[in-house]
């Protein structure tokens, strides 16, 4: 793993925070009906209608699923490999992903779909689960982030 791939790969994996975010959120909750647990099937079946999207240079979401209480993103790098992937990168993003939780909640809290999206996490207690994988489909890394994280962001 040379230091210019593993800086790649940290500029992708930033950079597509707040993208995943406002792509699954404009994807999954732009239709008239009101998101309930009653119709989350349906309503996740649309969004996988409209991947893959690039969300980042050279990362794309290709699914959306439930796992329980898991709304899984699956996020495939388009030509990296797994042996190209280094913890210290996943880890890094992870740190990311949490340390700008707050700022990129009240900035969806500002917009009417993104607010739909995590009123529905919360009020539902999904967690977000990002699942990345490499350019051959192999699993390399999973990210979480809970409800609770969600809610406290929030500020409630």
């Amino acid at each position: 793993n040379t230091p210019n791939s593993t800086a790649k790969l940290m500029y992708t994996l930033v950079a597509s925070l707040a993208a995943v975010v406002s792509v699954v959120s404009l994807t999954t909750f732009t239709s008239a009906m009101e998101i309930s647990e009653d119709n989350i099937d349906e309503q996740i079946a649309l969004a996988n209608k409209e991947l893959p999207v690039q969300i980042a240079y050279g990362l794309q979401m290709t699914e959306i699923y439930l796992d329980n209480h898991d709304m899984v993103f699956v996020c495939q790098f388009e030509e990296i490999t797994s042996d190209e992937i280094d913890s210290y990168a996943i880890s890094s993003f992870n740190r990311e992903l949490r340390n700008n939780l707050p700022q990129t909640v009240r900035d969806m809290q500002n917009d009417p779909v993104d607010s739909k999206f995590i009123e529905f996490m919360v009020n539902y207690q999904y967690n977000m689960v990002y699942r990345f994988v490499d350019c051959n489909g192999k699993m390399v890394s999973s990210v979480s982030v809970t409800y609770q994280e969600i809610e406290q962001a929030m500020g409630r």
